[in-house]
């Protein structure tokens, strides 16, 4: 059983400071990443299939990157966009 020489500091806390541990969330980070990274591949090859579909989707990561917009506000600005677009597109 691992004790820690604190009282305050939990098992938990005892093993996430542990060398071993820290040098594995390092590895899980990284997979984590690419795991994201093959999802954001898969859903843009789906997803961005003209320019108006790539054009919301640079004003969108611009307005990510350069204000400090809700994520909620961008959706819901992409989605009003595609409403527009593809119900003008549909009449």
């Amino acid at each position: 059983m691992l004790l820690a020489a604190d009282q305050n500091k939990t098992v938990f806390d005892t093993v996430m400071s542990s060398d071993i541990m820290q040098r594995a969330f390092v590895g899980i980070r990284i997979v984590v990443v690419s795991l994201i990274a093959s999802g954001v591949v898969q859903l843009a090859k789906k997803s961005l299939v003209d320019k108006m579909a790539v054009a919301i989707f640079v004003g969108a990561c611009v307005i990510m990157v350069i204000t400090n917009w809700s994520p909620v506000v961008v959706i819901v600005l992409g989605a009003v966009l595609g409403l527009l677009y593809k119900g003008r597109e549909v009449e």
